[in-house]
Parts: C-alpha cells; structure tokens; sequence
C-alpha cells in the first residue's frame, strides 16, 4: 500500500502536467486528493471484508488455508486491475516518446542540422535609430560570411525553438474589422535576405526578400502557407496587402512553408509574418550561420567577426540549433521520461501480480491437481488449464485497459494542443505485447502445477 502511494502521487502529477504545462499548488492538492482517495478505497474495502468475516464460514470455505472464494476473488480482481491500468500507461508512454522523437528528429518546417546560433542586443546609446542597427547588421553579416566554415548567413528578430516569441496584430486589406483588439493575430518575424536560405525554408510561391528591399523601397513581406489559408481562403496571397495595426500597407510577395516554433502552441500551423529586417531593423536579433560541419567548431571565429565590427558588443546563448531545439522541448522531454519510468513500473507490478495469484492458486490447487493427474490427466491437460485461468484474467484486464488507453490517447491528443497524434494500431500493439508478457509471467506456475506428483499430493494434509 505504501508503494501504490508513493507512486500514485508523482504520476498523477505527471498526467496532470502533460495537459496543462506546469505544476501548480492547486495541481499539487488534486494529485494529492486522487491519491489519497484510492489508497482509502483500496484499503478499506479488505478491512471491511475482514472486519464482516466470521470465523466459522472462514473454516467452511477452506479448512487448510482460510482462503475463501471471495479473497480469491478480490486477488483476481486485483490482477485484473493492475493489468488495466498499466495499459493506459504503457499507450501515455508511447505516446510521449514518440511525440518527443518526431519533434526531435522529424521536420520542423526547417533543417536544424549544421546551424550555429548566437544572440545579440544593440544597446539604444550606440545604435539609437534603425539605421544605425541596419550598418551594424550588414557589416556583421559580411564578416561573419567571410569567417572560415561558414557557408550562408543570416539574422532574424526570431530563429525556431527560440525561448522567446513576437506576434503582431494585423488587418488583412477587404477585411477591416473595427475592433482592434479582435484583429487576428500573427507571429512575428524581421529576417535578413539569406534567412531562408540558411535555414532552408521553402518559398512555396512567390520570392524570396532581395537586397533591393531596403527601407525606402516598397514595404514587403513573405506569410507562411498557414497565414495565407487563413487570411486569404482563396488561397491568392500573393500581391495582396495587410498592414500591422494601423501602419503602412505591406504587399505581400512570396509565400513560405510553416515552421515549428514551439511544440506547446500549436504546432506547424502558427500564422506567421516575415518582414525585411532591412525595411524595419530591430535591436534584439539573432544571428544564424550554416556551417560545413560542426557548428561549434566555429564558435571562436564567430565572436571574433562580431568583434572586427564592434568590440564592445558582446554576443551571448551561441549554441547549435540542435541545442536550441532540445531545450524547446526539454519538458516534453521530461514528462517522457516519467510517463515511460511509470508505464515500466506499472507494467511490472501487473506482471508480478498475475505471477503471484497463479503461483498461489497452484498451491491451493494441488490435492486437486493430484487427483486430476491420478484420475489421468496429462502433464500439458493442466499446463493448459492454469493457463486458460491467467489467459481470462489477462483478457479482462486488457479490454478494460484497452477502452482507457483509447480514452486517455484522445485526451491526451485534445489537451497537448494537437501535437500528440494517436494511433490505433500501437494501441493494439501494445494490448498484444502486454497480453503476451502477462501470459508469459504465468507459464511458470503453469508449469510447476504440470509437475505435481499425484501420490505426494494425495498424502499432503
């Protein structure tokens, strides 16, 4: 009882955690109650069954052990228990990991692989206007290509997995909506011309920005394949105009595959605006250099470029984009861990306790395993007869745990913001191989009541 308490309480926390992102005394006080709640339940129903017991119906029911059919019953309901809810676990695990794996491995929307990234803030008292900022950027772009590994370069307010973000309110020409604060609203992205290139974006439509788009050309900018279907739901975002609250009026010039930014909101599927940093320069940025191998191997050369343009610039977070991406879904990450710890923990526990039930009917079977083998039963006739009693309790076990692992899939697909994806077959799959290892677990005993010799059976008292 201990052990289901000390182990409820983290993984209810972790459930709890997963839908909402964060662990919050209140969540603390829930988890807590749900624990103690069924650790009462499970507690006090033996202690009621005991306490009712009466002494003589307990030498009635079997005059040897005192194991009745109702203990028997509880110890089955019990297995049956341990085996449902370690599924719903196991497809929770499941689910984690292969959300963290798809985020970690899979396509962003970008290439992460060979990019090195490094922040840098303008201080207002040496770059007090946009141009300014617009010299330091270019002359810190032109060093940092001509520094040795470095194949494409690039800069932006905001880079992918970034731990910060920048929306803007926007109004979509022929669609005016005189409230400003019920405008959509859209990430926001101030890009250098190679940015694309560097991260290997695709321009679905369109172009890309070019170095004629400077601040006194005509305000342009690039939407992501998500902003133009909801923006423009004809799909013809090209040429159209917005603007950001009550600015200029912006042409829109190409359209760019959707991007990753954070696994926590939404997704891919983000609307996101891309502007000229040229056209409106900004004091926070990122620099992003696509390198032959190693990125960090660059590291050295990059801030010394950085210095050649500004000595008293400093340049801080350098990291590979890797880097960036694994600490963007470092709490994902974690709630896998926990998720899959628990799942294993769960799965042992059923496993463990379909054994021991087994191994315990045996043993209050075997006068009547002897007279079986005496009356000429086979050695594989009661192999397969302990077998077929742990195969219906497996069975129960996992079509109950089966509908909770469906159930909880959804959920966990609804309240992780879309970005966990069920699927049926690995739910099936994981009932087949929990089926098995269940059954497995019980062929021991299994064998050992085949090899209960009917003479020393008989004479046992």
């Amino acid at each position: 009882m201990c052990l289901m308490w000390v182990c409820t309480v983290p993984l209810l926390l972790t459930s709890f955690s997963a839908i909402c992102f964060s662990v919050s005394p209140s969540t603390i006080a829930v988890a807590t109650a749900c624990a103690a709640g069924a650790a009462l339940i499970f507690g006090t129903v033996p202690a009621v069954q005991m306490a009712r017991g009466v002494v003589s119906d307990a030498l009635k029911s079997d005059g040897r052990t005192g194991a009745g059919p109702g203990r028997q019953r509880l110890r089955r309901a019990l297995v049956v228990a341990e085996i449902a809810l370690a599924l719903p676990l196991l497809v929770a695990a499941m689910l984690s990991i292969s959300t963290v794996t798809r985020y970690l491995t899979g396509w962003q929307g970008y290439d992460p692989n060979n990019v090195l990234t490094m922040r840098v803030v303008l201080p207002d008292s040496r770059y007090p206007d946009a141009d300014s900022r617009g010299r330091f950027i270019t002359a810190a772009l032109d060093r940092l290509a001509a520094t040795a590994g470095a194949q494409d370069v690039a800069a932006g307010n905001i880079v992918p997995s970034l731990d910060s973000n920048s929306s803007r309110l926007i109004e979509v020409a022929g669609q005016p909506i005189e409230d400003v604060s019920k405008r959509p609203r859209v990430d926001y992205r101030q890009v250098s011309t190679r940015y694309f290139d560097v991260f290997r974006m695709p321009i679905l439509s369109g172009r890309a920005f070019a170095e004629t788009d400077q601040k006194a050309a005509e305000p342009v900018a690039i939407v992501s394949e998500s902003m133009a279907k909801r923006s423009w739901p004809s799909g013809h975002a090209i040429a159209e105009r917005l603007r950001i609250g009550t600015g200029v009026w912006i042409r829109v010039v190409g359209i760019c595959g959707n991007v990753v930014h954070d696994w926590s909101d939404g997704g891919r599927d983000v609307p996101t605006l891309y502007r000229p940093m040229a056209q409106d320069p900004s004091p926070a940025f990122v620099f992003a250099i696509r390198t032959g191998g190693d990125p960090l191997a660059m590291a050295a050369g990059a801030r010394a470029a950085i210095a050649l343009v500004d000595p008293m610039q400093p340049v801080f977070e350098m990291m590979t984009q890797r880097q960036l991406l694994g600490e963007k879904t470092i709490s994902l990450q974690y709630i896998a861990a926990v998720m899959a710890t628990f799942a294993g923990l769960a799965l042992l526990l059923a496993v463990l306790g379909l054994y021991a039930v087994m191994s315990y009917m045996v043993a209050q079977r075997v006068r009547e395993i002897g007279v079986r083998i005496a009356l000429g039963a086979t050695r594989g006739d009661v192999t397969r007869l302990a077998l077929s009693q742990a195969a219906w309790l497996t069975l129960v076990g996992v079509a109950i745990g089966l509908a909770m692992a469906v159930a909880l899939g959804r959920a966990m697909e609804a309240g992780l913001l879309g970005i966990v994806s069920t699927d049926i077959r690995t739910t099936v799959a994981l009932a087949l191989a929990l089926a098995v290892t269940a059954l497995a677990a019980s062929y021991i005993p299994a064998r050992r009541a085949a090899s209960v010799d009917p003479i020393e059976a008989l004479r046992a008292e």
